[in-house]
């Protein structure tokens, strides 16, 4: 992709859009591992969530969400602030993708791999507990699920410990903004003169964050204010400008195009 400054943002924009039906034309379509593969080994270490499928449910969700992200500017109509919502999760979803594959150390890949499948299970066993809860569970099927989830985690951890040199303090150990920066510092490491790109993520991820949580204080940063003519006070308009959307789009859509690049090199032999 052209280096942003190349080019408008409306045309970075219309780059990216048609990078995006492209790649949800591949997410569409089954993208398997195959045997002699580096993925393959990769996917030896934990078979109840191996890499492979912690990095293309990465890849998937940064499609699907830059997708949906630029559904919204093909309606026409400026959205101040669910953009970038939408922009946090795809990065996200490319992040973790990026974190398992963008690293030559096998046994880190699967220790990589093996925290996120442990935070997987977990945050479904939190949801699930809260249902039981809340709702009961005159079946036991809630209480079932909780403890296959369990066991999974317990799995992971026994993996960690005995095959990969980890701590269980390790496996179970997961921060997404401490995920963020450290694949950015990856990628100003493997791309030379992205250093600006890795501040930019650094920054975008945390006003983002804002946005996603509907705080008071990222919308702000986009909002022109008007005084009131005739009193104390005013108002504040949200805006949003094709440069701030362009940089949420490119945001999401380096880091997946690098992860579809390393997943398909690496799933195949």
């Amino acid at each position: 992709m052209p280096a942003p400054s190349d080019i408008t943002p409306g045309e970075r924009l219309g780059t990216i859009r048609a990078a995006v039906d492209r790649w949800s034309a591949y997410a569409q379509q089954p993208q398997p591992v195959r045997p002699g593969s580096s993925l393959a080994a990769d996917d030896a270490a934990f078979e109840v969530l191996p890499v492979s499928q912690v990095a293309w449910q990465g890849i998937s969700s940064a499609i699907d969400h830059l997708d949906s992200f630029m559904d919204l500017l093909d309606g026409g109509k400026a959205h101040p602030l669910s953009p970038g919502t939408l922009a946090r999760s795809g990065i996200l979803g490319a992040a973790h993708a990026l974190w398992v594959l963008d690293v030559p150390d096998r046994e880190e890949r699967q220790r990589r791999g093996l925290r996120l499948a442990h935070e997987d299970f977990k945050r479904e066993q939190q949801l699930v507990t809260d249902m039981r809860d809340l709702m009961g569970d005159p079946t036991g099927t809630g209480q079932e699920r909780i403890d296959i989830l369990t066991e999974w985690m317990g799995r992971a951890v026994t993996v960690g410990t005995t095959t990969l040199n980890m701590t269980p303090a390790a496996v179970r150990r997961f921060t997404d903004t401490a995920l963020i920066d450290e694949v950015a510092a990856r990628y100003a490491e493997a791309v030379p003169d992205s250093g600006d790109i890795a501040v930019s993520y650094r920054m975008v991820w945390r006003i983002y964050s804002g946005s996603a949580h509907g705080l008071r204080w990222s919308a702000m940063l986009n909002a022109a204010i008007e005084r009131n003519a005739d009193g104390p006070g005013g108002n504040a308009y949200v805006t949003k400008d094709l440069s701030d959307l362009a940089m949420a789009a490119s945001a999401v859509a380096i880091f997946a195009h690098r992860a579809i690049e390393l997943y398909d090199e690496q799933r195949t032999p």
